[in-house]
């Protein structure tokens, strides 16, 4: 499956994330954890903002940038597996809609809708 989105960090419900607001996130892969983990720096954030990104993407690309960064896959047929049921989930999305990943009991997630946007910081408007 080739989407045109991706989830980032993002600031939600005062938990701010680990990761830079410019790394994408994917579901963690080698230990359940709570929320996402970057695909560079394998830091968590809890949850992830829906946005265009300006190419098509498949789960092996998103492979190829998680091996580039230096980590080691055990099971490289589960992990394609399991980005490319993460990709299917991303799209059902809007861009802009705030998501958080739920771990199942069988290793098995579901991204889940958090709010339609993140919240706006209080912005002085002119009259």
């Amino acid at each position: 499956m080739k989407i045109k989105k991706m989830a980032i960090a993002v600031e939600f419900n005062g938990i701010k994330p680990k990761t830079s607001g410019k790394e994408f996130l994917i579901p963690f892969i080698d230990i359940v954890k709570e929320g996402f983990q970057g695909i560079s720096s394998g830091k968590p954030s809890k949850y992830g903002l829906i946005v265009y990104i300006g190419i098509e993407i498949n789960s092996e690309e998103v492979f190829k940038r998680l091996v580039s960064s230096g980590r080691k896959i055990d099971d490289v047929k589960s992990v394609l597996v399991t980005i490319d049921k993460y990709l299917s989930q991303i799209a059902q999305y809007k861009i802009g809609t705030v998501v958080s990943i739920d771990y199942k009991d069988d290793g098995s997630f579901e991204v889940v809708k958090e709010a339609n946007r993140p919240p706006q910081k209080n912005q002085n408007r002119l009259p």
